[in-house]
């Protein structure tokens, strides 16, 4: 599969099929699977931790599932933890931290599956402008609860 700048993708199946090893996978986060993921031609098992450390300033920006903010922060240290790192943005809060950097690729791991209808639609046109701005593709997972995002495609596992 390829995903593209500027497009926007939706990953549906079941639980424990394989969206968030997936996405660990494209983070850089996790190494044990077969075949290739290429960025720019490049393929990333090459990748050494400075650079994987670079696409994620500059290239890739990932919400987690189990949104991974550090309790002991308040929530102005957690999001100003990122934009410390990035200086690119001056609230869910694991969402507005992943949208404080510049990013070519936001990865989204079931991001409305602790959100009301109301928050889902508050979540999804505040992606759906700083994406358009950045001019960014979006890889969104779901188990059924969609994103309202215009995909240019969804993929079943």
């Amino acid at each position: 599969v390829t995903f593209r700048k500027g497009e926007y993708c939706l990953l549906e199946a079941a639980s424990g099929t394989g969206k968030t090893s997936l996405c660990h996978f494209l983070y850089g986060i996790r190494e044990d699977y077969t075949g290739k993921i290429l960025f720019d031609g490049a393929d990333c098992r090459g990748f050494s931790a400075a650079a994987w450390g670079g696409l994620r300033r500059r290239a890739l920006s990932m919400l987690f599932q189990d949104l991974r903010l550090f309790g002991e922060l308040t929530v102005a240290e957690n999001i100003g933890l990122k934009n410390e790192l990035t200086h690119f943005k001056t609230q869910r809060v694991a969402f507005i931290r992943c949208m404080c950097q510049p990013f070519d690729f936001i990865l989204l791991d079931e991001p409305v599956s602790h959100l009301d209808a109301a928050n889902g639609e508050l979540l999804s046109g505040m992606l759906l402008e700083e994406a358009q701005a950045q001019g960014a593709g979006i890889v969104v997972t779901s188990v059924g609860s969609r994103l309202g995002l215009p995909y240019h495609k969804t993929l079943t596992l």
